[in-house]
């Protein structure tokens, strides 16, 4: 069997059949999420509500540092979104999915 790394590094062992769930599982919720980032009122929406949710906690002369820096995070993310990221990419990074060589090239 092969594993999968859980929350704090903790391995869930998985038949192969299971992997290939899970990888799917984890492809079928990325897919969507991209999509919704790939509108920009959706981005503009998601970086305003993480503004919210993290400069919060920030001193209040450290806000506009903040919002800045959510804003260039967005702003790469748009590019990522919209270039290379897809859900076998993230997936592959989350470790739910292994990577798939083609050896036809």
């Amino acid at each position: 069997s092969s594993g999968i790394n859980a929350e704090y590094g903790d391995t869930i062992k998985t038949q192969p059949t299971e992997t290939n769930q899970i990888c799917l599982l984890c492809e079928n919720i990325i897919n969507p999420m991209l999509n919704y980032l790939e509108s920009e009122e959706n981005l503009a929406k998601a970086a305003a509500l993480i503004s919210e949710l993290v400069c919060s906690y920030v001193p209040s002369d450290e806000k506009d540092m903040c919002n800045n820096t959510v804003t260039f995070i967005v702003k790469k993310l748009e590019t990522m979104v919209g270039g290379y990221l897809n859900a076998n990419f993230i997936c592959i990074n989350l470790q739910l999915c292994q990577p798939s060589f083609d050896s036809s090239v």
